[in-house]
């Protein structure tokens, strides 16, 4: 995976947030994350501090589901490198053939909905109690299209 001089960009371990505390002050476990590794997934380090893990968990070869997890202390300081690389992540997902990859934000991330805009996800519908406590979601879809495969072959 990627590394520079500051950033860190490796495969994502469930131990990676074992003390990021969300927005609302819970403290995440590595066992809520199950089956996750078996999809494509990282973690970002700054130095020696977590900012971010990140990845798609796919329903089908074309069709995925993102998530993302923020040390919001840290991550704000770096959100040019965040946004650049999940960007550039997603789209190289997509030129494998997953055209269609969703992501939900509830109604506790004021600003979930503005990042996942900037990670080039349009807004697709609001889900009235789809949280886990009746909050309203936000699904955002970012769309490839054509699909790769329906191009016609150059000969």
């Amino acid at each position: 995976m990627l590394v520079n001089k500051t950033y860190r960009v490796i495969p994502f371990q469930p131990s990676h947030v074992q003390d990021v505390v969300t927005g609302e002050g819970r403290v995440l476990s590595p066992a809520k994350f199950g089956d996750v590794g078996k999809h494509p997934a990282f973690s970002v380090y700054h130095g020696d501090t977590y900012l971010m893990s990140g990845g798609v968990v796919a329903a089908a070869a074309w069709w995925g589901t993102a998530w993302l997890i923020l040390n919001s202390a840290e991550a704000c300081k770096h959100l040019t490198f965040i946004v650049r690389n999940v960007r550039r992540y997603l789209t190289q997902l997509q030129h494998q053939g997953m055209h269609r990859i969703e992501a939900t934000c509830f109604t506790g991330t004021p600003n979930g909905g503005r990042l996942l805009k900037a990670l080039g996800f349009e807004l697709e519908c609001e889900m009235a109690l789809a949280g886990p406590r009746g909050e309203t979601g936000e699904r955002y879809v970012r769309l490839q299209w054509p699909i790769q495969s329906q191009l016609p072959q150059s000969r």
